[in-house]
């Protein structure tokens, strides 16, 4: 699982807290979801397999993240982390900065994922 949030939404907190004075000296939590990888890439595979790019939405199985494991940094935090989830309070960002989070994330990840095509990063 990860925690997630749109860049843009975190631009938007970073202007509110100089300009709200009750954000001062205070700090606040920007997440706007928690999703599992398979939910990730979900609508990344929805909008991008037609159109040529290879995205995997299947699960790896524990077995396999196991071995990796063994094998490379990465797979053993993920190890550490399998089947945890992960929830944060983001209630203050949202009284006293006032961020509307964006109900749809999926939108989010096409369009960064678009964005990224665009200056080709991908």
């Amino acid at each position: 699982m990860m925690t997630l949030v749109d860049v843009r939404e975190v631009a938007l907190a970073h202007l509110q807290a100089i300009k709200v004075p009750e954000a001062r000296n205070k700090r606040f939590i920007l997440v706007n979801t928690s999703l599992w990888f398979t939910e990730i890439a979900r609508p990344l595979f929805d909008e991008f397999s037609t159109q040529g790019y290879n995205v995997k939405a299947g699960e790896m199985g524990y077995c396999t993240v196991s071995v990796l494991a063994c094998l490379n940094s990465k797979a053993a935090s993920m190890k550490k982390m399998w089947g945890a989830e992960i929830r944060c309070d983001n209630t203050a960002s949202k009284e006293i900065l006032k961020i509307d989070y964006t109900p749809d994330f999926g939108k989010v990840l096409v369009e960064m994922a678009y964005s990224m095509i665009e200056t080709g990063a991908i």
